[in-house]
């Protein structure tokens, strides 16, 4: 069977590699070519990819999750595979190992369905696979370059097992080369003949995960034959996005540049957060200046204390790393990331500078997780700052509607965790907001100020300030915000 499809590296076809796009009359599409048949797309002599494949996902975090949900949603079986029989477990009863909107009423919607499984073995299911999907983490080692040794296993594992053609596509962060090296492993292993590897970032927000699965911007494809790539997309029918079509390396450069530049945009408006305070300026009239060009947009230009979580660190950290491997001095990066460190020690200084110290002092902390939306709190400013102050003296009382358990491992002791947001104020000299949980906005303030001793309010993330706290009798500090 012959492919419908010319495949031009160098093309971006909306929203899929052949035909219309939804809602067009055929013939109006980008090659004004056919898509082709979906219930035979060809893989070597052996396999053929239906409407309806059967997926083995490796890894059951947030980006495993969120494509064997999704992908079960849109009508395919999979079978979710992880190590951690703690969380094999959880999952097979239908809870959810971590916080994310959406996620719990879809697992359970997909389970009574009898379209997604959870085990801990893949061996008892990669062969009745046509296509898997590695999404297992890739955490900073010592010297800040991706650990890949869960990959590397995750890879030694399939081919340990495999017996038939598979569609193997990588959506964890990982360098340039990766895929090259995997392909290594696989004919080593004597099991070259039978992989098509992908290159398939995943560009999920924790807290927009699923709408992001099923909403993407673009669905990113590396690979160097026309065949894989239609493999791929003929996956994501269903999903109208731009397809970007490229080799592996740039994929794999691709997912590190993007999460670089948002975190640079967040350094750079946290420096002008800190102009603002020396010259008079309110840094929201910047940012509404900036947002309002479309060529630099409103997301991501959010004054604070920094960003953090379990990629953006991460990831500009490894790809800092990869420059210097390849003989390059990123120095962008190197000022993002000292931005970034210095914002929160601006924070906890100006903080320790207006109460005049914080030894001694009880302080009242709204958030912990790294934002909004999210249980997660890893690498989370807000825990940064908790130490910090922690460290200085203060007695800390916490509040998190997500994320205590969470971040409990990374706090000191002796942090106190409070189970409303309004009793975390008790007796406390003044107010931190490290989160920018929208429900903070709708605490009641006139409760908060008859718990405070003090009035003060330390905005982390600016998230009170056009709620008229002073006018309530609070004294109000943001970031970039004259007091």
């Amino acid at each position: 069977m012959t492919l419908m499809c010319q495949f031009d590296s160098r093309r971006v076809h909306h929203p899929s590699l052949c035909g219309a796009s939804a809602g067009e009359p055929k013939g109006s599409g980008p090659d004004r070519q056919s898509r082709p048949n979906r219930a035979a797309l060809p893989f070597g002599p052996h396999l053929l990819i239906s409407p309806r494949m059967n997926l083995v996902v490796v890894g059951c975090g947030y980006v495993g999750l969120a494509n064997a949900l999704g992908f079960a949603k849109l009508g395919h079986r999979v079978a979710c595979v992880d190590a951690d029989a703690g969380k094999v477990a959880k999952l097979d009863v239908g809870r959810m190992p971590f916080f994310e909107p959406g996620m719990p009423e879809l697992l359970r919607s997909m389970q009574e369905a009898g379209r997604v499984v959870f085990t801990g073995d893949l061996g008892s299911v990669i062969n009745g696979a046509e296509a898997a999907l590695l999404c297992v983490g890739t955490p900073p080692s010592e010297d800040g370059a991706p650990d890949l040794s869960f990959v590397h296993a995750a890879a030694d594992d399939i081919a340990k097992h495999l017996s038939h053609p598979l569609l193997l596509i990588v959506k964890s962060t990982v360098p340039c080369g990766t895929a090259a090296a995997l392909r290594e492993r696989f004919e080593r292993a004597g099991k070259g003949d039978l992989v098509r590897l992908a290159s398939v970032p995943e560009f999920l927000r924790e807290g927009q995960a699923l709408k992001d699965f099923f909403q993407p911007d673009r669905v990113v494809i590396g690979s160097d034959d026309g065949e894989t790539r239609a493999l791929v997309d003929s996956l994501h029918a269903g999903i109208e996005a731009p397809r970007l079509i490229m080799s592996h390396e740039s994929a794999e450069l691709a997912k590190y540049a993007a999460n670089a530049f948002l975190a640079t945009k967040v350094s750079f408006i946290n420096e002008m957060a800190n102009l603002c305070e020396r010259t008079g300026a309110d840094v929201r009239d910047v940012e509404d200046v900036l947002g309002s060009d479309p060529r630099i947009g409103a997301d991501f230009l959010r004054p604070g204390i920094g960003y953090g979580g379990s990629c953006f660190p991460k990831d500009v950290g490894a790809l800092h790393r990869m420059a210097g491997a390849n003989g390059y001095d990123f120095r962008l990066l190197s000022a993002a990331i000292d931005v970034n460190n210095r914002q929160r020690e601006r924070f906890v200084e100006r903080l320790e500078r207006t109460l005049g110290g914080v030894k001694g002092r009880r302080l009242a902390v709204w958030g912990l997780a790294f934002k909004g939306g999210t249980g997660d709190a890893r690498a989370s400013a807000a825990v940064d700052v908790v130490r910090a102050l922690h460290g200085r003296g203060a007695e800390i009382v916490a509040y998190d509607p997500q994320a205590t358990s969470a971040a409990a491992d990374a706090l000191p002791d002796g942090i106190i965790m409070a189970p409303t947001a309004v009793d975390a104020c008790d007796g406390a000299e003044a107010l931190v907001v490290l989160t920018d949980w929208a429900e903070f906005r709708d605490v009641s303030f006139d409760a908060v100020r008859e718990r405070l001793l003090g009035p003060c309010v330390f905005d982390g993330r600016n998230l009170l300030a056009d709620l008229g706290l002073p006018k309530k009798g609070f004294t109000y500090y943001g970031v970039g915000i004259q007091a």
